[in-house]
C-alpha cells in the first residue's frame, strides 16, 4: 500500500484509540455474541489510558488491569502494540485472542481495525467479513465496518451510518467516538462542497461533541462558522488554538480578523472595527496587507493623540500619557504620538524617558528627511540635560548642525548650544568621621 494511505489509516487508529470511556461500573455488560465487556474500574482505567494515546499510563496498569480479564486481556495488549508501532507484538497478540476466544467478534472486530490501521485494507475487510459470518452483525463488528469505509474515498456516509448503527445497538461501546467524530467532520466537509454550510456546521458540531479535542475539527468549526457569518464564535475558536500553543493558525486567525474589521466597518461598528484590525497586526499581519484596516488604525490612533493633547493641556498627565501610549498601538510610526508624550514624561518629572521619546522623533525625521515644525532636538538636549548629560546634549545640538545646515532652527541651536556648560560641575566631596580621623584625603 502507498504510503499516504498508510499514513491515513494510521491516523485513523489513532483517532480509534483515543476515544473516551464509557462507565466505571464493576459489572459486566453485554458485548454481543454473547459476550460480555468489562466493568471492572482498573479495566476502565487501562482503556482510558488506551484510548487517550498515554502510552506511559497505559503500560504501568496492563498487567493489573489483564490478569484476570480473559481475551480482552490481548485485544487490549493488541491495542497498545500499535500505539508503539510494534507490528509482531500486535499481531502476536491479535493470534493469542484468536486462539482464546474464536467465537468473540471483539477479536475479529480488533483485527480488522489493526490491520486497516496498518495499511492492510484487504485482510481488514476479510476480518469484518470472517466475523459477520461467524459471529453475525454486532457493534463491534458494525465499528470495524464504520471504520474500514472511513479510509476509502467517497465511504463517509458509509462510515458513519455503520458506526450511528454500532452506538445505537450498544451506547456504550468503546473506541468509537473518535472515529465516529472523524465520520461527521468527513460528511461536514461534504455538505460544504455541496454548499450546505448550516448543515455542514451541525455535523462538525456534533463531531466535536465525540471528541472535543479533535484540532481538525476545531479548525473546520471555525471556517463553516466565517462562512455563515458567525464572526465572533469564529474568531474564539481560532483564538483558543493559537493560545493553546498552535503557532500555524495565527496567520490564517490574522486573515480573519481583519476581513471581519472590515466587516464590521461597513456596519458602522467602529469600536469592533478597531479591536478587529488592531487584532490582525497584533498576531503579524504587515501593515501592507490590511489594506482598509490600516487606513482606520492610522485615524484612530490621531484621534487619541488630539485627545491625549487635550489631557496634557488640561495638566492631566496620567491621563494623557496613558492615551499617548494608546495611540501607539495603533500607529506605531506617529511622530505626534511620541513627541507629545515626551513631553508629558517630562511634565511629571522623568526627563529620561522624555529623552528616548524625543530622540525617536529626530532619529525619524532625520532618516525619513521629514521637517519637523518645532525644534524637537533643542527638547531632546535640554531633557539630556536634566539627566545630567551635558555631553549627549552637545552631542544632539552639534548632529542638528552638521546634518541640517540650513534648517529652521540653526540660529537657535547655536544659541543654546553657547550657553551649554562644557561638563558636569563637580559636587564638592563631604569627607566624613572616619575619614576625617585616619587623616584619609581620598
Amino acid at each position: 500500500m502507498s504510503n499516504p494511505a498508510r499514513q491515513i489509516t494510521l491516523l485513523l487508529f489513532a483517532l480509534l484509540v483515543s476515544a473516551c470511556s464509557k462507565g466505571a461500573s464493576d459489572a459486566a455488560v453485554p458485548a454481543g455474541a454473547g459476550v460480555e465487556r468489562s466493568g471492572d474500574p482498573r479495566v476502565v482505567a487501562l482503556r482510558d489510558a488506551i484510548e487517550e494515546g498515554r502510552v506511559e499510563l497505559a503500560r504501568s496498569l496492563v498487567d493489573a488491569a489483564t490478569a484476570d480479564l480473559g481475551v480482552e486481556a490481548h485485544l487490549l495488549r493488541a491495542r497498545l502494540w500499535m500505539l508503539e508501532d510494534e507490528a509482531i507484538e500486535w499481531g502476536r497478540a491479535l493470534e493469542q485472542a484468536r486462539l482464546a476466544a474464536p467465537g468473540d467478534p471483539r477479536v475479529w472486530a480488533t483485527a480488522a481495525e489493526l490491520h486497516a490501521a496498518a495499511g492492510n485494507l484487504e485482510t481488514a475487510e476479510r476480518e469484518v467479513q470472517d466475523g459477520i459470518q461467524r459471529c453475525g452483525r454486532t457493534p463491534a463488528l458494525e465499528r470495524a465496518r464504520g471504520v474500514l469505509y472511513l479510509v476509502v474515498p467517497g465511504g463517509a456516509q458509509q462510515g458513519l451510518a455503520a458506526l450511528e448503527r454500532a452506538v445505537e445497538q450498544d451506547p456504550g461501546l468503546p473506541f468509537v467516538d473518535r472515529p465516529l467524530g472523524q465520520a461527521l467532520l468527513l460528511v461536514g466537509k461534504e455538505h460544504v462542497r455541496s454548499g450546505d454550510k448550516l448543515v455542514a456546521l451541525e455535523h462538525v458540531r456534533r463531531a466535536l461533541e465525540h471528541d472535543p479535542e479533535d484540532r481538525d475539527a476545531r479548525e473546520f468549526l471555525g471556517d463553516v462558522l466565517m462562512m455563515v457569518g458567525e464572526w465572533g464564535e469564529a474568531l474564539a475558536v481560532f483564538e483558543a488554538l493559537v493560545a493553546e500553543g498552535y503557532d500555524n493558525y495565527r496567520e490564517p486567525l490574522a486573515g480573519y480578523y481583519r476581513n471581519a474589521g472590515i466587516w464590521a466597518m461597513t456596519q458602522k461598528q467602529r469600536e469592533l472595527t478597531v479591536r478587529y484590525c488592531a487584532r490582525a497586526r497584533e498576531l503579524g499581519m504587515a501593515d501592507e496587507h490590511l489594506g482598509h484596516c490600516r487606513n482606520l488604525l492610522l485615524d484612530h490612533a490621531a484621534e487619541l493623540v488630539s485627545r491625549g493633547l487635550e489631557e496634557l493641556g488640561a495638566s492631566k498627565t496620567e491621563k494623557a500619557i496613558a492615551t499617548l501610549e494608546e495611540a501607539l498601538v495603533y500607529d506605531r510610526e506617529s511622530l505626534e504620538a511620541h513627541r507629545f508624550l515626551g513631553q508629558a514624561y517630562l511634565a511629571r518629572e522623568d526627563p529620561e524617558r522624555a529623552a528616548q521619546e524625543w530622540q525617536w522623533v529626530v532619529d525619524t525625521a532625520r532618516a525619513e528627511e521629514i521637517d519637523l515644525p518645532e525644534p524637537v532636538h533643542i527638547m531632546l538636549a535640554q531633557a539630556q540635560a536634566l539627566t545630567g548629560d551635558f555631553s549627549a546634549s552637545r552631542e544632539t545640538l552639534d548632529a542638528y548642525l552638521t546634518f541640517e545646515p540650513t534648517g529652521e532652527f540653526v540660529q537657535l541651536t547655536r544659541d543654546v548650544l553657547a550657553k551649554l556648560p562644557e561638563e558636569v560641575p563637580e559636587e564638592p566631596r563631604v569627607e566624613d568621621d572616619e575619614d576625617a580621623a585616619t587623616g584619609d584625603d581620598g
